[in-house]
């Protein structure tokens, strides 16, 4: 589709006051984030436009439907800079083993929601218990018969699975980092594409033109930098944080609070 796609669910909380969705998106399955009975739960609509359908000129249709769409509605603006200039963290974690591990414990789809459910709790918690630093000293009772049996028919499979997972852990930050790391990888297929200059002025003002057409203005803006998960590609993140707070300033008037980083001589 040229327009923008909407994705329809609820938003609520789990019987452990956990954020999740009735979205069965492959997206939100591969994080867990999955829950039939919400509680306090509110309806929300997802609408998704992407970029390169957005053409350099005046208004067109995408325009026009995304004003609808705010007419009348208070609105928030968030900007996570790796979608201007991305990496995948795990290539320069784990470079030639990335792709061993990555096909390990992708999500899978086998046709049936809670099948797919299951597998992937036994996939993460077996994930979780090979990211700990300190696993070779834990119990086997963390994990339940069904996961130990997965793991063991890993292990019996990759035999250099855990080495593998060892050495990447041997670059990362800490414990939690790792952790997050490959929680977050496992979702949708990671991108890595580090943008040339001229390909982040063209996203910029692709964004630019889009928000300019916009009636109303956003009540809070939003800048995620996403450096200390490494999805940013680092050598362009000052550059895009500065350009998108120079367009901010362009749009909108705010706050001073709103600045440039400081570079690095």
């Amino acid at each position: 589709s040229s327009g923008i796609n909407a994705e329809y669910g609820e938003l609520g909380g789990d019987d452990n006051g956990l954020l999740k969705t009735s979205s069965t998106l492959p997206y939100y399955l591969s994080d867990l984030s999955y829950d039939k009975d919400l509680q306090h739960k509110r309806k929300f609509t997802l609408h998704v436009i992407e970029m390169s359908h957005l053409k350099d000129g005046g208004k067109n249709d995408i325009h026009k439907q995304l004003e609808d769409i705010l007419l009348g509605k208070q609105w928030c603006l968030d900007f996570d800079m790796d979608f201007y200039s991305t990496q995948n963290p795990f290539l320069s974690l784990l470079g030639s083993q990335f792709e061993f591990i990555d096909e390990i414990f992708k999500f899978r789809d086998f046709g049936d929601l809670q099948t797919n459910l299951d597998h992937r709790k036994t996939q993460l918690s077996c994930l979780k218990y090979l990211c700990s630093r300190d696993n070779r000293d834990r119990n086997n009772g963390t994990l339940s018969e069904n996961e130990l049996k997965f793991l063991e028919s890993l292990k019996t499979k990759y035999p250099n699975l855990q080495e593998s997972i060892s050495q990447a852990k041997l670059h990362a930050k800490d414990d939690e980092f790792i952790n997050d790391l490959f929680y977050i990888g496992q979702q949708t297929e990671l991108p890595h594409h580090v943008s040339t200059e001229t390909e982040i002025d063209i996203l910029l003002s692709r964004t630019e033109k889009l928000l300019s057409c916009l009636k109303t203005q956003p009540e809070a803006i939003s800048l995620a930098r996403s450096e200390y998960d490494e999805y940013s590609a680092q050598d362009t993140l000052d550059s895009v944080h500065c350009k998108l707070v120079c367009m901010l300033k362009r749009l909108y008037t705010v706050e001073s609070t709103l600045e440039c980083p400081k570079l690095l001589s």
